[in-house]
């Protein structure tokens, strides 16, 4: 394997666990309603994202990565690793368009980054513009029950962040009547910060892939599967 390859694999895996924990924020246009407590609206934003079946999505992700407490990292510092995610989302037909771009690339250099594609229990990826390779350890991992915002089962301590009004450039506003094209679409929303319960998160991720099997006739009826400690020992903070 040459070293690109090392390189876009890599990449590839954190962006299953980019997506499995979080990284793709909300959908642009489920806004939950006003006069509702945080936590409640979290929840309904989720459910309206579902129901909506298609959507888009832009996140970007931070990783920090602190050096283990050890004699030989006496002195080093946090080491910081972000990455720029934008695609869209159709649940019905289970399936994820996205882009992905890391450190200093992003969308204004698109060439920089990696594609992902994902079609039910199959994952592609490629640099962009290059050829489609199918990605093992993506689809395995991002397989069961396709939501992309499983993360929110775990969210606790919702609060409120504030309310923003945004507008849509008419050059970027798409499936709307010919007047919002012309005028563009001006839209408020509210941001939600929250805490990750990792133990929360892991035991609706073995609920979905408990599902999932059971569909497919690969779980025997009253067995049941251990929660992830991965999962269980996630810890972390988003927003929404």
């Amino acid at each position: 394997m040459t070293r690109s390859s090392q390189h876009h694999s890599s990449i590839f895996v954190f962006a299953a666990a980019a997506l499995l924990l979080g990284a793709v924020a909300a959908p642009r246009f489920a806004y939950a309603g006003d006069g509702l407590p945080p936590a409640r609206a979290l929840q309904q934003a989720w459910r309206r994202a579902a129901q909506a079946g298609t959507y888009h999505f832009s996140t970007e992700v931070v990783q920090t990565t602190f050096p283990a407490p050890a004699v030989v990292n006496v002195g080093r510092s946090p080491s910081e690793e972000t990455v720029y995610l934008e695609g869209q989302v159709d649940l019905s037909a289970r399936t994820l368009d996205m882009g992905l771009w890391q450190g200093g690339g992003g969308v204004a250099d698109p060439r920089s980054g990696i594609e992902l594609r994902i079609e039910g229990d199959r994952a592609f990826g490629r640099p962009v513009g290059g050829t489609w390779q199918e990605v093992e350890a993506f689809s395995a991992a991002f397989a069961p029950g396709s939501d992309h915002l499983a993360y929110l089962a775990g969210a606790k301590n919702v609060r409120t962040l504030g309310t923003e009004t945004r507008s849509i450039p008419p050059a970027d506003v798409q499936g709307e009547p010919s007047a919002s094209k012309q005028s563009g679409i001006v839209y408020r929303f509210t941001r939600y910060g929250f805490e990750l319960d990792g133990l929360a998160f892991a035991q609706h991720m073995r609920d979905q892939l408990e599902r999932y099997l059971r569909e497919r006739g690969e779980l025997p009826l009253g067995l049941r599967l251990d929660s992830s400690r991965v999962y269980q020992n996630t810890t972390g903070e988003g927003e929404l």
